[in-house]
């Protein structure tokens, strides 16, 4: 079942001033921590609930598709102070 996460304010006990949330949540969970509180916005709906660490669950037997099967070089190479870039230079100007 999708949530419905709200940003809200809500009036801090002890300086009577309103603040901002710094967080989402749902209805029922702001009801039971603020007694005085209000909803700024629209919801945000969020998938069945089910996560792990910000990612979604795959079901039983799947393997995500996001699997890394090489290392990543990043663009990266380790070489010796001798040996020679495979980059190509950039030719300068009027040299054709």
């Amino acid at each position: 079942m999708p949530k419905e996460l709200f940003l809200f304010r809500y009036r801090d006990s002890l300086t009577g001033k309103w603040l901002r949330a710094r967080y989402l949540a749902e209805r029922h969970e702001i009801a039971e921590r603020y007694k005085e509180w209000e909803i700024v916005g629209p919801p945000e709906i969020r998938g069945n609930g089910v996560y792990s660490n910000g990612i979604p669950a795959t079901p039983q037997g799947e393997r995500a598709s996001t699997a890394r099967t090489t290392s990543p070089d990043h663009g990266c190479s380790v070489r010796g102070a001798n040996s020679q870039s495979t980059r190509a230079e950039p030719e300068p100007p009027g040299m054709e």
